[in-house]
């Protein structure tokens, strides 16, 4: 039985507490010959390089919404991919609610906070030496992204090498902020990702059939952490109901991570779903190959 599925790396898998075990949110998806990211919370990055994953051969980058603890590595990824590529510059699309586009331009457009280190990088012989002496060529071309597209809840993009995505709403922050979830189909493989959100009825009907569903997890029922965001209940229904294959919870802050919290986290979605279920660290990986 071949293995040529969807490679699934979970990055950052708490939230905006700081924790040395799990910060941030970020997922990579491996597949039909691209890598896709998904959020890009603090340190992507160095946790990308860390589980072997290039920014150099990203594809794309999906923001479910711009809290800091999602996005906050953007301007680290598009500078060190830029920084690193010798040949052909093949800048990764981003996609994402806004302000996704304002967000990339205040960052590396031409009158964005790191245009000054761009342009020093470009243009001074220092930095000409150094990367002729490396293997480039100059001139070096001054875009780090170049395809920026906004999205709404309930629409539909392209991405390369025939990946499929769609979004609904995740009902959040708004009307502060507006929060998508994702559905990526990809070499006959389904992937939706909640981002942060309550339990809701478009995330469900986003995530029906799907083969894995990476559900935010911020709490244990009955523990008062923050009921109203996607705890243990929340995902279990969400995952039944939607007949998902399996789960993994995420966006988990240290008590629900601690020795005892995870295992009963773990349980308590069991009471509502019986599928196979995943409490994520940073470096997990989930193959969806032929096997179901």
């Amino acid at each position: 039985m071949t293995n040529d599925g969807p490679m699934v790396t979970m990055l950052g898998t708490g939230g905006p507490h700081m924790s040395a075990e799990r910060y941030g949110s970020a997922i990579a998806i491996e597949a039909a010959g691209a890598l896709v990211l998904m959020d890009c919370g603090p340190a992507t990055t160095y946790k990308m390089l860390r589980h072997g994953l290039s920014p150099v051969n990203l594809s794309a980058l999906l923001i479910t919404h711009h809290h800091y603890d999602h996005t906050v590595d953007v301007a680290n990824l598009l500078l060190a991919q830029w920084e690193a590529c010798l040949g052909e510059f093949r800048p990764p699309s981003i996609i994402g609610p806004p302000p996704t586009a304002r967000f990339v331009d205040q960052l590396v457009g031409p009158q964005g906070a790191f245009r000054p280190d761009i342009d020093a990088r470009r243009h001074s012989p220092q930095s000409q030496f150094f990367y002729e002496y490396r293997g480039g060529r100059l001139p070096r071309r001054p875009e780090l992204v170049t395809d920026v597209r906004e999205i709404q809840p309930r629409q539909e993009a392209e991405l390369p090498s025939g990946w499929s995505v769609t979004t609904a709403r995740a009902q959040h922050v708004q009307p502060f902020l507006e929060s998508i979830a994702y559905r990526v189909e990809v070499a006959g493989r389904t992937i939706v990702y909640t981002g942060d959100t309550e339990y809701c009825e478009d995330v469900i009907g986003l995530a029906e059939g799907a083969d894995l569903l990476i559900s935010m997890c911020g709490s244990v029922e009955g523990i008062g952490e923050k009921p109203a965001q996607m705890g243990t209940e929340g995902a279990g229904r969400t995952a039944a109901e939607a007949g998902v294959a399996r789960v993994v919870l995420t966006h988990t802050g240290p008590r629900i991570a601690q020795p005892g919290q995870r295992e009963r986290a773990v349980t308590e979605v069991a009471r509502y779903f019986d599928g196979e279920i995943y409490f994520a660290h940073e470096g997990l990986r989930v193959s969806l190959g032929d096997e179901r």
